[in-house]
């Protein structure tokens, strides 16, 4: 059984809950780095079932032969220690139920919603655990069926493409960061997700970590300065940053140069010492770990575009 099986199908006896501490730790890291792989297999994966095309299928070089050679290397990325189907093999008629049991694509991205947004979050990772769980042995069982080379082996090859890189990409956002939910600027929804999923894994309660006054502040900062015609401190402090950073590169311009390409700002923001200097000049009392999260906050702000009002300044 794989651990995906473990969750869903064994059951928990006592001999399982009085296993010495030292054990459970070490299955515990271990079915971590399994799952690790797994995510990591799946870029591997998604790429292979690209070539499982109908414009691959259409050129003149195109045999069975190559298209199962590449359903054998994405098999090799399911290792048996994450899933497995002990039960053997399902026919197409099998195989299509299987696949109507499976969520829709607009129904997993809810799902995914569903757990960044609301409160029961354990739950949620649960029921996507389990439409991977699903959604992995329908997989390997279309696998099993290609291989036999039935009459509508393209229509087969054609659905475990479209499983693998449309449900699989779409349920691996909340491990992998991929996708729109914003984990680009906010890493630590992402690492949340990372310990919501090992407690669902390991069948443990997951507690939510209260937010530090540094978390706090951060949020406050980026909800002040990102507000675009607002008098408030902090998006006055913003534009005060931009503009100094605006004067450092008309400063080391050639005469008559009015390029307007904002990307000169960029090497200046990642500079910490520059960007330190900057806010220590403007705000002389701030602390240095406040310091840290102003420049941290600017950068984010920079990037979503809620300083493009002054953007023009660079001609100018």
């Amino acid at each position: 059984m794989g651990i995906l099986d473990e969750l869903f199908e064994a059951k928990i006896t006592s001999k399982d809950v009085d296993e010495d501490a030292d054990k459970i730790m070490a299955l515990k890291q271990k079915n971590l780095s399994l799952w690790e792989n797994h995510l990591s297999s799946f870029k591997i994966r998604y790429r292979l079932a690209y070539d499982l095309n109908y414009s691959e299928f259409k050129k003149s070089d195109w045999n069975i032969e190559k298209s199962l050679k590449i359903v054998s290397q994405i098999g090799v990325t399911l290792s048996p220690e994450i899933i497995t189907i002990e039960n053997g093999e399902k026919n197409e008629k099998e195989i299509i139920a299987e696949i109507k049991k499976l969520s829709t694509i607009g129904d997993i991205k809810g799902l995914c919603h569903k757990l960044i947004e609301e409160k029961n979050k354990e739950e949620s990772m649960l029921k996507i655990f389990h439409e991977i769980h699903q959604t992995l042995k329908t997989e390997l069982y279309i696998m099993k069926f290609i291989i036999k080379k039935p009459q509508n082996v393209i229509d087969m090859l054609i659905t475990l493409r479209n499983l693998i890189r449309n449900n699989e990409y779409e349920l691996y956002p909340v491990f992998m960061g991929h996708g729109n939910y914003d984990f680009q600027y906010n890493p630590r929804l992402l690492e949340t997700m990372h310990e919501i999923a090992k407690a669902v894994l390991f069948r443990e309660k997951w507690v939510e970590k209260k937010e530090s006054a540094d978390e706090a502040f951060a949020k406050e900062l980026y909800s002040k300065m990102s507000e675009k015609e607002s008098n408030n401190a902090y998006r006055t402090l913003g534009e005060k940053i931009f503009m100094e950073l605006v004067d450092m590169i008309k400063d080391s311009r050639k005469e008559g140069d009015t390029s307007n390409d904002i990307e000169e700002l960029l090497p200046l923001m990642e500079n910490g010492s520059v960007m330190y200097n900057i806010i220590k000049k403007l705000r002389p009392k701030y602390s240095d770990e406040k310091i840290r999260i102003i420049i941290e906050t600017f950068k984010e702000c920079f990037v979503d575009r809620h300083f493009e009002d002054l953007e023009g300044e660079l001609t100018d």
